[in-house]
């Protein structure tokens, strides 16, 4: 795990206050947390925990613990939070597999925290800054921490006064709570203080779920830059994928596949992966490499699609870089969140643009989404299907008529972001998984 690209997920994840925070935009995650001292608690946890059990204390909207599970795989996910926090609505979107919550005060969770029979391997306080609350919190979840496990108190730099949690933070360097030894401090602006229980916590395996890629890469070398670029991007989410299926663009403007395939090959997890080289069509774009990956799907496949962004931009690169690596980090790079709302939909993206166009009612702006089981998507190979180079973007609203959230989920990216910085001018729907 490397630090500066954990520092870069942070960033795109979105904060709650730009101000106070830090952070590339408002919005999505709405993390409560400086991004450079998030990363490297995450790094500093990756080392000391393998995909543990989170428990959250004081959780707000939820954003760091969904950027915990983004980057460590947690194996389940527990919240202690009031519920006080204007956001807090938002965290049954954002942590949808499994999450289990006590909405009251931490200090009358124990017998909740009993009743869920599991040990905790991570447990992130972020309450009320009073030492006595700290304390309590705790003296309440203490009992159940996992030997070797690891508690983060936060802000304990922001608020360190007497009779706050830096305070405390303090008394337990000093030995206050001898169950607990002293890790690290992070950070200069709000702080996090990381302490471990005493004992060993073994490593734990863990097994992505199903879930299938399928991805068109157009390397083409007048811009050498994108490529290393989106090389970069997809290889922070290959691993997540146990079956992968690679489209590359070929042609006398376009790098060696071979060259692609061998930069790749390192960052995918999986046996089960092919690579097709294909003619590059510069009329149809990656309609027709679309028509070419879907027959390698078999009936109850998680699929996501995605092809590389900005082989050709009329804008400013650095603004279409973002708006990549949001849809990377937003939609590809969430496959437990998607295969779980994919139980409950037909398919699952972010940027729907409700209005018709290109012989649907609606269509995922920039062709990166997850559908489920194709037989759900009758008349798939009609060519009526394929009509132009923006099919792709329309393919699932043909078959999925009615864009709600009976049928439709979407991501929510904040939107003045995208259409002030991004160079994105549609009104997009502001559902958020």
């Amino acid at each position: 795990m490397m630090l500066n690209d954990v520092i870069r997920q942070a960033y795109l994840a979105g904060s709650d206050d730009l101000r106070v925070f830090g952070g590339l935009y408002k919005g999505s995650y709405y993390l409560q947390q400086v991004p450079e001292e998030a990363a490297e608690f995450i790094c500093l946890a990756d080392t000391l925990v393998s995909h543990p059990r989170i428990l959250e204390v004081g959780s707000a909207a939820g954003g760091m613990a969904r950027l915990l599970d983004d980057q460590l795989v947690a194996r389940s996910i527990h919240i202690i939070d009031d519920n006080h926090h204007p956001n807090a609505h938002w965290r049954s979107f954002r942590l949808p597999h499994g999450t289990a919550e006590w909405n009251a005060d931490v200090r009358q969770a124990s017998e909740w925290l009993a009743q869920q029979d599991t040990a905790f391997d991570l447990v992130f306080v972020d309450l009320p800054h009073e030492y006595d609350t700290g304390k309590a919190a705790l003296q309440t979840v203490l009992p159940y921490v996992e030997a070797g496990g690891i508690i983060a108190l936060h802000d304990t730099v922001a608020c360190n006064g007497p009779d706050q949690i830096g305070a405390l933070a303090r008394d337990i360097r000093r030995g206050a709570m001898p169950d607990l030894t002293h890790v690290a401090d992070i950070g200069k602006k709000l702080g996090i203080s990381v302490f471990s229980k005493a004992g060993t916590n073994p490593p734990k395996a863990y097994s992505y779920p199903q879930a299938t890629l399928l991805y068109h890469f157009c390397p083409w070398q007048k811009r050498p830059e994108m490529i290393e670029f989106h090389v970069q991007c997809l290889s922070r989410y290959l691993r997540q994928f146990t079956k992968v299926r690679i489209t590359v663009a070929t042609g006398p403007d376009m790098a060696a596949p071979e060259v692609i395939e061998d930069m790749l090959m390192p960052h995918i997890n999986t046996t089960d992966v092919q690579f097709f080289h294909v003619p590059n069509d510069t009329c149809a774009e990656c309609t027709p490499l679309f028509k070419h990956l879907l027959p390698c799907i078999e009936a109850e496949e998680n699929v996501c699609y995605a092809h590389s962004k900005g082989a050709v931009f009329t804008e400013p690169i650095g603004r279409g870089k973002v708006w990549a690596e949001l849809m990377y980090a937003h939609v590809v790079g969430n496959s437990r969140a998607a295969i779980a709302h994919l139980q409950g939909h037909s398919c699952v993206g972010a940027f729907v643009k409700v209005r018709h166009s290109r012989g649907a009612a609606w269509h995922y702006s920039g062709n990166v989404f997850w559908f489920r089981n194709l037989q759900r998507y009758p008349g798939y190979f009609l060519p009526t299907a394929y009509q132009n180079r923006y099919a792709t973007e329309a393919w699932v609203g043909k078959f999925v008529p009615r864009c709600d959230i009976q049928e439709v989920l979407v991501t929510r990216i904040q939107k003045s972001f995208l259409k002030n910085r991004g160079g994105l001018q549609d009104r997009y729907n502001e559902l958020l998984w």
